[in-house]
């Protein structure tokens, strides 16, 4: 293309006429193979034409008419150069993104869920395999001729102060209480066959029936507990306690109250004689309130 041909600036038409669409040699008309349209492209005229009925954007464009001289050919042609910026092309929105979108997060679910899956079949096969190894364990046999040593733990053997086998009431009388009575008996027995019966009525409630008796060897001491059992088998109201005497004859007992002892059951009555008691005892004595009353006593210890 020569450079120098002359130039003129061409006015805006309205309409070409439809020779303008083949060069003058009688080509056929070009159509364009792509809506881009690269800068000092020479366009044919459907193009101009559709630029004229504003079916392409021509803001900034400017036409300009050159004559141009080919080389091989002295006849000379005619064409329409548009000088125009690069149009923008404005990508239609894809649809197929969305299904892209979904078919990821399914494959991405489906890889998580064969992973997970997998971790949870190597745990169930290792518990498995591991139960399996446990059950298949030989059971140890005991080697033949011996013996295994089986252990016996003693029964502590009790030795009772006061059990009332001799058939008599070992030294126990009562003290400063009227109308209280007291024997041997075998109708209730908590060790051997016989106990020692008491029957009181109480009707001042400011008077406590009790009885007592002397210690003459093993005597308890500060620390020891010393226990007895009672039965009764009828009355109202029935209470009872222990207290002990020191070897200074002073009195120990455990608190003011004494403890309820329900009709048709043994009772354990229990004492753990204080730090400050002095010396071994010197007597022991269980003290009583209720009405028409009939107990049972035997069995009375120390540890």
């Amino acid at each position: 293309m020569n450079e120098d041909a002359p130039t003129e600036k061409m006015p805006k038409l309205s309409s070409l006429p439809r020779e303008m669409e083949m060069d003058v040699n009688g080509s056929e008309t070009v159509n364009p193979t792509s809506p881009t349209i690269p800068e000092h492209l020479p366009l044919p005229g459907s193009i101009i034409r559709n630029v004229l009925k504003g079916d392409v954007e021509t803001s900034g464009a400017q036409f300009e008419h050159k004559t141009l001289v080919s080389s091989g050919n002295s006849a000379a042609t005619t064409d329409i150069l548009i000088q125009m910026p690069a149009l923008p092309m404005h990508a239609p929105e894809d649809k197929r993104v969305g299904k892209k979108a979904l078919y990821a997060f399914l494959i991405v679910s489906l890889v998580a869920g064969l992973l997970l899956g997998s971790i949870g079949t190597a745990l169930f096969l290792q518990r498995a395999q591991n139960t399996f190894n446990y059950a298949n364990q030989p059971i140890p046999k005991p080697t033949k001729g011996v013996t295994p040593a089986v252990t016996i733990t003693p029964t502590p053997i009790i030795h009772y102060a006061y059990s009332f086998e001799d058939g008599q009431i070992d030294g126990w009388e009562p003290q400063v209480s009227p109308g209280l009575t007291l024997e041997n008996s075998t109708k209730m027995a908590k060790d051997g066959a016989h106990s020692l019966l008491i029957t009181f009525n109480n009707k001042a409630k400011s008077t406590y029936p009790h009885l007592s008796a002397a210690i003459s060897a093993s005597a308890p001491h500060a620390y020891q507990t010393v226990y007895a059992y009672v039965y009764v088998t009828s009355g109202k109201n029935v209470q009872g306690k222990i207290y002990m005497l020191d070897r200074n004859f002073k009195g120990y007992y455990p608190g003011v109250y004494l403890s309820y002892l329900t009709t048709g059951a043994w009772h354990r009555l229990s004492y753990i004689l204080p730090s400050g008691f002095q010396g071994t005892a010197t007597r022991i004595g269980l003290e009583f309130t209720g009405t028409n009353a009939t107990v049972y006593i035997d069995a009375i210890y120390w540890k």
